[in-house]
């Protein structure tokens, strides 16, 4: 057993030894250099962006249709802002389709041109009007509306996401396209500014 416990011993040392000679040896070789700093180029830290925003509700919906058709891919990022308050000037539900069409031609003939039937479970065959941040509004258009014979219109009060659309790094054509679209959607801010880069 001592025989065994020594031999052990001595097969450890050689073993330290050898490891120990390897590793100055591989200490006395220069090392490769990979990197070539002359070529590094930092990169900023901040890229030209177009933010589009403060949409919500429907507007938010057509926002994102016209934004998918820009095919911006990684370019394109969504923004959740704080909630807003808006009040949703509509008319309720309706059991069919027809029975909303039937309502819509009223509202044509009333003088009534700005209207959306809702195609969500909850809401499906609702009508609505509009959708108003000021209260005031919302009532003097349910009012209006009341006056011309819709006794159906009512207003409900809602908390919904406000987003906006951030767009990093756009080609000059984007750019163009986004001053079009913005058009459509008035009420939106577009700006061109700066952010982080991802």
């Amino acid at each position: 057993m001592k025989l065994f416990f020594i031999l052990l011993l001595i097969v450890n040392l050689v073993l330290l030894v050898v490891i120990h000679s390897a590793s100055d040896e591989n200490a006395s070789v220069a090392p490769v250099s990979l990197l070539n700093p002359e070529k590094i180029k930092l990169l900023p830290s901040h890229v030209p962006c177009i933010e589009w925003g403060g949409f919500v509700g429907t507007d938010l919906l057509q926002a994102e249709s016209a934004m998918a058709e820009l095919e911006l891919g990684d370019q394109l990022s969504q923004v959740e802002l704080d909630d807003v308050v808006i009040h949703w000037v509509y008319i309720p539900p309706f059991k069919t389709l027809l029975d909303a069409q039937t309502k819509i031609n009223q509202l044509k003939i009333l003088g009534v041109e700005s209207f959306l039937v809702q195609k969500d479970s909850q809401w499906l065959n609702a009508i609505s009007i509009a959708v108003l941040s000021d209260l005031n509004a919302a009532q003097k258009l349910l009012l209006e509306l009341k006056d011309k014979g819709l006794s159906s219109v009512t207003i409900d009060e809602r908390n919904l996401k406000q987003v906006k659309f951030v767009i990093r790094e756009p080609e000059t054509h984007i750019k163009e396209k986004m001053k079009l679209l913005s058009q459509q959607f008035s009420n939106h801010e577009l700006k061109v500014t700066e952010c982080e880069r991802l």
